[in-house]
């Protein structure tokens, strides 16, 4: 079996109840692969509805091949910006130097994805919404870990049990304060700045150039 050959799903005849919670990418793409293997899963979200919108990101190296194998690879290039160049602006709108995006952000041309996230996160939701239960405008409001399983109660009143709790909605903080124990703090802490900040602007429509500057507070749009 070489690299690019799919592995055959060993699926389980009684694989158990998983929630996911957040309906965004991670816990729609889990759910995607849970269900394969014969798990009986639930997405909840607390929005009204899948959320629109949202800066590109990218698909690259694994991530690419994991949605091939999810038979999302056409749809997603079809969704592709194909941005053709990045353009680095000074604070007064002179351009300092023009390069291909690639050299930023290490991607392929031909092989890797740049789209909105929105535009991912709807493609999920339908690949998987006939495939396990979405429950919107509902959130975990308590949980308690039993032998015979998670009991949760969400905002809206309803308790269930699952064999399994995820948190898939980018709030680590929430899930920690329900799991815990009794007395523990949770403690957040910044050693040092992730990166550099940039302002970024897509001409998509004219010339799919990507803009870039070095100031925050303000932005040149070309025409």
């Amino acid at each position: 079996m070489n690299k690019h050959t799919k592995p055959p799903i060993q699926t389980f005849s009684n694989g158990g109840r998983v929630l996911i919670s957040g309906a965004s990418i991670a816990g729609p793409a889990l759910a995607y692969w849970l269900q394969r293997y014969g798990f009986s899963v639930t997405v909840i979200e607390r929005s009204e509805t899948i959320r629109p919108g949202g800066y590109p990101i990218d698909l690259r190296w694994t991530a690419m091949l994991v949605a091939e194998r999810m038979g999302l690879k056409d749809e997603l290039f079809n969704k592709h910006i194909q941005t053709t160049r990045a353009t680095f602006v000074d604070g007064d709108g002179s351009e300092i130097v023009v390069i291909e995006p690639e050299l930023i952000h290490g991607a392929v041309r031909g092989r890797d994805v740049e789209l909105p996230r929105g535009e991912l996160t709807s493609l999920l939701f339908l690949l998987t919404r006939g495939r396990v239960s979405y429950r919107f405008k509902t959130s975990i409001a308590a949980m308690d870990d039993q032998a015979d399983g998670v009991k949760v109660t969400f905002a809206d009143g309803l308790r269930e049990t699952y064999d399994l709790v995820i948190g898939a909605d980018g709030v680590p903080e929430q899930h920690v304060r329900y799991t815990r124990p009794r007395g523990a703090h949770l403690v957040c802490r910044f050693e040092r700045n992730a990166g550099w900040r940039l302002r970024g602007h897509a001409n998509c429509r004219i010339s799919l150039d990507t803009a870039l500057y070095r100031r925050a507070h303000r932005q040149h749009r070309k025409r």
